[in-house]
């Protein structure tokens, strides 16, 4: 009789456990998530009068998901992809990502360390190396990205959040 009850609280004990794993989890489940890209373009120019027109914060941050826009912005900015990327085919299941932004002479080529949906907002992080005397020469760095469009279907919005540090 005492083993029966036992069992039984055991049993209790275990579908409760599970039940709270289960309200707890699933409470907690966010739509934030990284997604996977390919870096196809990293390039610098010193020629000003090509750079993309920044917004506000002196980034240009384009997202690409069909051949018309994409045809829009190779003429806006002068951009020109490998011919694969240059067909309809190319965005079916994909997109492109155009970053472009002034930086120092003397910086270490930026690193994309992450893209992070998180909603309707896809954030783009970066490390920007700087050297410790710092530098006098402006260029131009154009960073396009490849993802898939399956990852992004949700996003509207877009920022890049940059980490700053300092080469030794």
């Amino acid at each position: 009789m005492k083993k029966r009850i036992l069992r039984q609280v055991m049993l209790l004990a275990v579908v409760a456990i599970m039940f709270l794993g289960v309200i707890v989890l699933g409470g907690c489940a966010n739509d934030e998530y990284s997604i996977k890209f390919v870096v196809i373009e990293d390039a610098f120019s010193a020629n000003f009068s090509s750079h993309p027109t920044a917004n506000e914060t002196g980034v240009v941050l384009e997202l690409v998901r069909s051949e018309d826009e994409f045809m829009q912005l190779t003429e806006k900015y002068s951009i020109s992809l490998n011919r694969e990327r240059d067909n309809d085919d190319f965005f079916v299941d994909r997109a492109i990502i155009i970053i472009s932004f002034e930086t120092g002479a003397g910086n270490r080529n930026p690193n994309i360390n992450n893209l992070r949906v998180s909603g309707n907002l896809l954030e783009i992080h970066r490390t920007n190396y700087t050297p410790r005397g710092g530098h006098d020469a402006r260029y131009i760095h154009l960073i396009i990205l490849e993802v898939n469009q399956s990852d992004i279907v949700e996003v509207t919005k877009m920022q890049i959040i940059v980490r700053q540090r300092r080469m030794r």
